[in-house]
Order: C-alpha cells, then sequence, then structure tokens
C-alpha cells in the first residue's frame, strides 16, 4: 500500500499539482499536450497547475501570441500543444496512413489525387473548413464532421484547428499563422523516443502498458518489443505488479521523496480529461476497481475527481451564473473534505473563470450536503 501511494505522490508531484510550473507553455510542454476535444476544459487542468492563469491570458496565448496550437495529437485527439512541439508531434504522425486515408483506398477511391487537390487549395488560403473545400469542386462525402482529410494535412504539418465560436471547424495554414515558426521535421524514431522520454519525465513511474495506453498504440508484441528497445535507456524505478520505468535521475528522487506530507497536507482537483486520467492503463493507483464507473463513463467520458490521499474519493463541477462560481463535490465514497485544503485549487479555478463569489456544495454519500462560500 505504501508503494502504491509513493507511485501517485510522486506521478501527482511531477505533474504540477504541488509545484506548479512557471509559465503554460512550460506545463504544456512537459505534459506533450493537453487534450482539447472540447475547447475550454484543459484550460482548468492548466490553471491547476500554474498561477494566475485567466480565460483571457489562454485565449491570447492561442489567438494573438500563437504560442499554443490546437492540433489531432496522440490517440487521434485534439490537443493543445506548445507551438515549438509542431514539428516534433507531425514527426510522430506522419509515420502511418490515417483512418481516411485507409477507407479512401479500399474504396478504390484515388486518395492521392485528392490530397494534391485539397493542398493546392490550401496553398491559396489563410483558412479552410468545409465550405470552402466544396465550393472549389471537393466533394462532401470526402471531408464529414470527423476531420477526415483535415487530420492528413494536420499529420502533415500544414494546418491547425483555429475554431473560435463558429459552429463550423476552420483550419489555418501554418505558413500563414505562424510564418516565423522553425518547423523542424525528425525521423520517426528520433520523434518516438523524444515523446517517450517526455511522458516517462511527467507521468513516471509508469509500466510500457500504461505508455502504450497514452500514446494510443495497440498493446501487440511488435509495438510492446520497439518501446521496450527504446526504454531501455531509462531506468527500472519499482516492480509493482509490474515493472515501473523512469529516468535514470528519478531513481534516487523517488526512493528519497516525503510522499506522506504531499498527500496528507493536500487535496487535490482534477478537472474533466484530466492528463493524470488518460496517462495510465492501470487505473488502480488512483481509484479502486468497482469504483472506476464514477470517473470513467460511457461514450469516453472522463470526469472531474477530488483526491484525498493520492486516490479519488469524489467526482466534482462547477457552474457560472454572471460573478458567482458554484463549485459542487459528489462523494462516492465515506470520507472528510477539509475546506482548508481545498481553498487553493478552488481559488485558481476561481481565478481562470474570473469570479468574484465562490459557492462550495458538499454532497456526502448518503445524502446530506454541506453549503459553504469561500
Amino acid at each position: 500500500m505504501n508503494d502504491l501511494k509513493r507511485i501517485a505522490a510522486f506521478r501527482i508531484y511531477n505533474s504540477g499539482l504541488l509545484n506548479e510550473f512557471s509559465s503554460v507553455t512550460d506545463c504544456i510542454e512537459k505534459h506533450f499536450g493537453f487534450q482539447a476535444q472540447m475547447k475550454q476544459i484543459p484550460f482548468l487542468a492548466i490553471a491547476l497547475r500554474t498561477n494566475d492563469v485567466t480565460l483571457n491570458y489562454m485565449n491570447s496565448l492561442i489567438q494573438d501570441e500563437r504560442k499554443i496550437v490546437r492540433l489531432w495529437g496522440i490517440r487521434n485527439t485534439l490537443h493543445y500543444y506548445s507551438v515549438d512541439d509542431w514539428g516534433l508531434l507531425c514527426s510522430y504522425l506522419k509515420k502511418n496512413p490515417s483512418w481516411f486515408e485507409r477507407r479512401m483506398r479500399k474504396a478504390n477511391i484515388d486518395y492521392d489525387r485528392l490530397y494534391r487537390c485539397v493542398e493546392r487549395i490550401l496553398e491559396k488560403s489563410d483558412y479552410i473548413n468545409r465550405d470552402i473545400l466544396m465550393q472549389n469542386g471537393i466533394e462532401k462525402e470526402y471531408i464529414g464532421p470527423w476531420g477526415d482529410i483535415f487530420i492528413d494535412l494536420n499529420n502533415n504539418g500544414l494546418i491547425c484547428n483555429n475554431s473560435k465560436n463558429s459552429r463550423e471547424a476552420y483550419y489555418a495554414n501554418r505558413l500563414y499563422w505562424c510564418p516565423d515558426l522553425l518547423f523542424e521535421w525528425k525521423t520517426y524514431d528520433r520523434a518516438l523516443k523524444e515523446i517517450i522520454l517526455r511522458y516517462f519525465r511527467c507521468y513516471g513511474p509508469a509500466t510500457i502498458d500504461d505508455l502504450l495506453h497514452w500514446l494510443g498504440m495497440p498493446n501487440t508484441k511488435t509495438n510492446y518489443k520497439s518501446i521496450f528497445h527504446i526504454c531501455e535507456s531509462l531506468s527500472e524505478i519499482i516492480k509493482y505488479d509490474d515493472t515501473l520505468w523512469g529516468e535514470a535521475k528519478q531513481y534516487e528522487q523517488y526512493r528519497s521523496f516525503d510522499y506522506k506530507e504531499i498527500l496528507n497536507e493536500n487535496t487535490f482537483f482534477l478537472g474533466k480529461f484530466d492528463p493524470l486520467l488518460l496517462a495510465y492503463d492501470d487505473k488502480s493507483w488512483i481509484v479502486d476497481e468497482e469504483k472506476k464507473i464514477y470517473i470513467w463513463r460511457k461514450a469516453g467520458h472522463v470526469s472531474s475527481v477530488v483526491l484525498l490521499e493520492g486516490k479519488a474519493y469524489a467526482t466534482w463541477n462547477f457552474k457560472i451564473e454572471k460573478k458567482k462560481i458554484t463549485i459542487s463535490i459528489y462523494k462516492f465514497i465515506e470520507c472528510f473534505i477539509e475546506i482548508n485544503k481545498i481553498r487553493r485549487p478552488i481559488y485558481k479555478i476561481a481565478k481562470l473563470f474570473g469570479v468574484d463569489t465562490v459557492r462550495c456544495i458538499i454532497r456526502n454519500v448518503n445524502g446530506t450536503q454541506e453549503i459553504f462560500y469561500l
């Protein structure tokens, strides 16, 4: 049990929930992206790992300073990445044909001709979307709502998702959006190795199964062997059911780590689709098997959770009305939540959304509730 608590504390600490990152871009680079299927959901995860982050500041980094880009990334899902990692990501993604390309070729459609036509349209445009492609003669069946040809342009480093408030997705031409960016292609093997080292640096100690899960790679013998070969440059941190790996310098850090103080003195909030909830195949470090249904729900939904002593004891959500936020905490295990220990993450959430008043409701397992203001 102590090993599991030490693992949890080390992962929480490395993820920046206690020792905040110096900047938003540093936080994003360390995690190698934040899942962003819903645009503002990752802002919560970032705010909980940094200081004084607001919605306006995040939008400024994306739209004005352009230090953050929204791309299809690992697990074929939209993520926010540091603009400096754009080339690294695409060097990893470009190796294998997308599901759209495979589907087109299987249907005996001239995919290469289709791609060249779309690429020529992009070369003449700062932005593209479905309507623009259809106006230029591309048939609707090739540009469906789930990415399709846009994912291939993304994987080749040509576009980023630049949708603002429009219901129709827009994509910006990289050469227009970041004309001065040093976009560097790497070999696939070099890109994969760098991404793997990033993973263990941020999420370690972790197993190879965990890594494959995070990457969205099938857990096949071939993938396992190729990953294991790269992992030989890492250190075996601990054996707990399986071998957990990390960077060599983490070996001594892990053993001298004061995990008790971190877990006993702090309560942590994780937002929906938080990186720590997506990074591991084995979820036992954060929740018992019979309670997983409270966090990982149907249709791929991942709930926000409250961590006590490194384990999930409750879910939470919020509602904003003008300048007031109501944060509701729903316990699914009997526990005691100390108000003083949740002030820090709640203040970060309030700062993000620019509210003046914080109302907190804690709903107990037996149906009773406590209401207080911070």
